[in-house]
């Protein structure tokens, strides 16, 4: 009976940490984002006149957007390589959309503005910082 209760309690183990090194080797490989029908390249134009519009390099430094050196919030470079979006938040292009449209719903408080992008420029937006790493810039 002891022998077997061990044997119980050493599986449950292999499957937690197996469970653990899942979650985070999902955190690394993020899904492709579901982007409108447009290119790599349209999707870098539109989500660079988005930046700009919305004023986000004011607050952020933004690699490849024009006068883009804002010191308020965190860089913007190497956004895939993080692990978390505001310091809780899973880094995933779903929470990215999500943060993007009302940071203020997911974090009441944060100095991040809800700028009321759609959920298109959100997703635009978020295809743009998450190419960052593929993109000669």
């Amino acid at each position: 009976m002891f022998r077997g209760a061990l044997i119980i309690a050493g599986l449950a183990v292999i499957l937690h940490i197996g469970v653990i090194l899942i979650s985070l080797e999902r955190v690394k490989a993020k899904p492709p984002l579901a982007m409108p029908d447009t290119t790599g390249r349209v999707v870098s134009q539109e989500a660079s006149s988005l930046l700009k519009h919305y004023g986000c390099g004011g607050c952020h430094y933004i690699p490849g957007i024009a006068g883009a050196n804002g010191k308020v919030g965190p860089g913007l470079e190497q956004f895939a390589n993080r692990a978390y979006i505001a310091g809780h938040l899973p880094n995933t292009p779903e929470n990215l959309v999500h943060w993007l449209m009302n940071p203020q719903r997911l974090e009441p408080g944060t100095a991040m503005p809800t700028m009321n992008l759609t959920s298109t420029e959100a997703k635009l937006i978020a295809g743009f910082l998450y190419g960052y790493d593929n993109d000669a810039r």
